[in-house]
């Protein structure tokens, strides 16, 4: 019987397990804070995100001079310093609420949403976060870009809430509220996306992995280039019919 369990319980200890994700409110994130990004300012349309965010996809915070949020209108044409103009189409989430996928239009000189896709958004209080990903394959035939809305990025910074209350963005970035500081954490802790090719975490089976790293930390017991290769699948069978069989000795000799 004790042979049986600690079989049992190899099975279990390689078999494949979850894997949350930590809370990217309070890890590492990039910043978009270039002024020329607002959709309220005419600029020179050379920039792509394309070549300007190359190897640098993930999390981003917009700060400083390109506002405190992207934007949730259609760009005017002419602002944002490109020709492709990437605006979030649905309205900023709720603080508290954890990660979204929100819809982003792509707007043109003649169309207003010529293309939507899916974008990750968190509020995290004082700012929000984007998993920022290359929606274009290149910049060769034309410019893109996300925009941001250009308001002056000081809703919650001081001492905007008075008797321990937390300061935190609603209204796309437009206005501020006090809210109760939550007693432990700022946000629920989140499963990674599915696989997807965009994705700032591709890999399967509940590893750690990230587009601009090399090479991505699986889970034990995993490899591949995405954690996709199960090394002790053998291993794991041969172990579980090993146990299937210990345990029907055992239930031939109780009854015999």
């Amino acid at each position: 019987m004790t042979l049986l369990w600690g079989l049992i319980g190899l099975a279990w200890f390689y078999s494949p397990s979850l894997c949350v994700e930590g809370n990217p409110c309070e890890g590492t994130y990039k910043f978009l804070n270039e002024s020329d990004r607002s959709g309220l300012i005419k600029s020179d349309l050379s920039k792509c995100d394309g070549t300007d965010l190359h190897g640098k996809w993930g999390w981003f915070r917009v700060s400083g001079d390109a506002g405190n949020a992207l934007a949730s209108n259609v760009p005017r044409s002419g602002t944002c310093g490109t020709e492709i103009r990437a605006y979030l189409e649905d309205a900023h989430p709720s603080f508290g609420v954890g990660k979204l996928t929100l819809t982003f239009c792509t707007a043109t000189k003649s169309k207003s949403c010529q293309a939507k896709r899916d974008l990750e958004v968190i509020n995290c209080g004082e700012f929000y976060l984007y998993n920022l990903f290359k929606f274009k394959e290149n910049c060769n035939s034309k410019y893109w870009r996300y925009c941001t809305n250009g308001i002056a990025d000081d809703k919650c910074t001081g001492d905007k809430c008075a008797n321990g209350k937390r300061c935190v963005l609603k209204d796309n970035g437009n206005q501020h509220e006090c809210v109760d500081a939550p007693s432990s954490g700022t946000q629920p802790q989140m499963m990674p996306p599915a696989e997807d090719p965009f994705s700032s975490n591709p890999c399967l089976n509940g590893s750690s992995c990230n587009n601009n790293s090399d090479p991505y930390t699986c889970l034990f017991g995993y490899s591949g280039d995405n954690c996709h290769i199960n090394n002790y699948e053998g291993k794991i069978l041969r172990i579980k019919s090993t146990a299937v069989q210990e345990s029907n000795k055992i239930a031939i000799l109780r009854q015999s």
